[in-house]
C-alpha cells in the first residue's frame, strides 16, 4: 500500500476516533478539560520504532485531525510512546465543573 493511501487511511481512523470520543462525551455530559498531543523528544535519549518519515507523518496527521475539528491542544515534546505519537484527553464531570 503507499505511503500516501496509508496515511489517508490512518488519517480517516484517526477522525472516526476523536468524532466518537466527542460523541461520548457528549452523551455522558463530560467536557474535554485539556488535549494535548505527545510528541517524540529530539534529544535522543529514547529509542523510537520507525522512521523518521513514519513519525513525522503519524504528528502531521494526529495535528491535520485536532486543527480541522477545531480542537484546542497543546503538543508536548518527549512525550510520544516508543511506538508513535497520541493525543491525551483529561475529563472532568459536569457537575465538578459548575461546582455542583
Amino acid at each position: 500500500m503507499p505511503i500516501s493511501s496509508a496515511l489517508r487511511d490512518g488519517t480517516r481512523e484517526i477522525i472516526g476516533c476523536i468524532d466518537f470520543a466527542f460523541h461520548m462525551l457528549r452523551s455522558l455530559a463530560l467536557r474535554t478539560l485539556k488535549v494535548e498531543l505527545s510528541v517524540r523528544g529530539t534529544d535522543g535519549s529514547v529509542s523510537y520504532l520507525g522512521s523518521d518519515e513514519d513519525w513525522t507523518n503519524a504528528e502531521e496527521a494526529l495535528t491535520s485531525v485536532l486543527n480541522d475539528r477545531g480542537i484546542a491542544y497543546e503538543r508536548v515534546e518527549g512525550e510520544a510512546v516508543f511506538y508513535g505519537p497520541r493525543s491525551i484527553f483529561a475529563l472532568k464531570t459536569q457537575s465538578a465543573a459548575t461546582g455542583s
